[in-house]
């Protein structure tokens, strides 16, 4: 369990804390009849332009909203930081290192001394993962039953890039502008295009793949989150929202959740051990437990369309998930996971 790639904002920065001498910086500027439409909101309050260059492993944008002032954003990938690569995960509290090395790595592009106080730095984006170690077998077929989901709460499912290794899931209709994305793909496979051997890298067992569920939360949904955490947690006074955003607790608290919304806490088992579980249920009358079965079929892709309200198809999902089990079966049982508080590890309940 991690946070790996994250987007720190600093505002109010002086163009003289830049190091002009640098040779790798590169300059562009915005013009509003011409712009993608991406840009158009950034070209509006930046009109002075955007300076950016890669410093170590962080991608810096100096964005200017005046001719010697700007916004400054520091994208980087944690265990990048850490560790020299992603197939690791960052799960640290101590601020002070960590702003140690951000400005090490910032040196020879940045007069660091210059920067606000860290107190001062925001977070407008995070991604929390989580690694699922199992047999290649197991993990194939978490994936491909997580891929019968259409969609979850306030998400919808994109199967686009399925054949890729990849399931998205995200909110509204456009999955590039969404707040909030979550995804489901082969990590093994995608650390393989890039040269990496996941398994010689971790020391996995052989047969042995991981799978990443990882969420990428921006703009007002990180917002929604930090708040979250603070309602459930106690932190020091004066700790930043930043410092929040980074926590064990904070990492915990949300990859608990979205590991809960896919339905990975529950034991995936196969469609007659279901209408077995079904039919021992005392409280349905057998009208309803044939609705059921119905229900699991429609939900599992046997069929497309189902004469049912999105209320009632709802309610019969609680009803199977209230006795532990996903409302998705698979070929054979698939083990839960679940996040040890202490350590963040992944760990397959037996």
């Amino acid at each position: 369990m991690a946070i790996d790639m994250v987007r720190i904002f600093i505002s109010g920065v002086g163009i003289d804390a830049l190091n002009h001498k640098a040779s790798s910086w590169k300059r562009s500027r915005f013009y509003r009849q011409d712009c993608e439409t991406k840009y158009k909101k950034r070209q509006e309050k930046y009109g002075f332009g955007t300076l950016s260059m890669d410093s170590g492993c962080i991608h810096i944008e100096y964005m200017r909203y005046a001719e010697k002032m700007g916004d400054l954003l520091l994208s980087l990938s944690l265990p990048d930081l850490y560790f020299g690569n992603n197939a690791y995960f960052y799960f640290h509290t101590d601020y002070v290192e960590l702003a140690g090395k951000i400005h090490n790595e910032l040196r020879y592009a940045i007069d660091v001394k210059k920067l606000p106080p860290w107190s001062e730095w925001g977070l407008s984006r995070d991604e929390l993962t989580v690694d699922i170690t199992d047999t290649s077998e197991n993990n194939r077929r978490r994936f491909d039953t997580l891929a019968k989901l259409k969609k979850l709460p306030y998400q919808i499912a994109d199967l686009t890039y399925k054949n890729e290794g990849s399931i998205y899931f995200h909110t509204g209709k456009n999955r590039m502008k969404s707040g909030r994305q979550l995804i489901v793909y082969d990590k093994s496979l995608q650390q393989s295009i890039r040269g990496i051997n996941l398994e010689q890298t971790l020391n996995l067992p052989q047969g042995y793949s991981v799978l990443r569920v990882e969420e990428k939360t921006k703009g007002s949904p990180l917002k929604t989150d930090v708040k979250k955490t603070l309602a459930n947690y106690e932190f020091p006074e004066g700790f930043t929202r930043l410092e929040i955003a980074l926590s064990k607790e904070h990492q915990i608290f949300h990859i608990k959740s979205f590991l809960s919304s896919l339905g990975l806490d529950r034991i995936i088992t196969t469609k007659y051990k279901l209408y077995a579980i079904i039919d021992d249920m005392s409280a349905l009358s057998r009208k309803r437990k044939k609705t059921c079965k119905r229900v699991l079929r429609y939900l599992n892709g046997e069929f497309k369309n189902i004469s049912l309200s999105e209320r009632t198809i709802t309610s019969y999902k609680k009803i199977i998930l209230q006795t532990g089990f996903h409302f998705l079966y698979a070929e054979s049982d698939i083990l839960p996971v679940q996040i040890e508080d202490e350590t963040g590890q992944c760990v397959l309940i037996h």
